[in-house]
């Protein structure tokens, strides 16, 4: 858990530390808004965490669209037409 954090903390960190020992002029302040948006991007809070089977199946009969696992290394639709050609016959009819 910590290392997913660890890099955003840093940049709070450098951008704590530009603003308190620097002048606040235009270049420091932006320079801490920039590392303290960037920390954000980067950090877990941007991207949404993994949730887990029972859960994802509970959320989609509760609003009534499937779940979609997503495989790592799959490509988009145009690319894996052998693999979603029969699917897609199976869901249509």
């Amino acid at each position: 858990m910590w290392r997913t954090w660890i890099l955003s903390a840093a940049m709070v960190a450098v951008a704590a530390v530009v603003l308190l020992t620097g002048a606040f002029d235009v270049t420091s302040v932006v320079t801490a808004v920039l590392l303290l948006a960037l920390a954000w991007v980067v950090s877990p809070l941007f991207f949404p965490h993994h949730v887990d089977d029972a859960t994802a199946r509970r959320d989609a009969a509760a609003r009534g669209v499937p779940v979609v696992y997503w495989r790592p290394g799959a490509r988009s639709a145009s690319g894996c037409a052998p693999l979603c050609a029969p699917a897609r016959v199976a869901r249509s009819g």
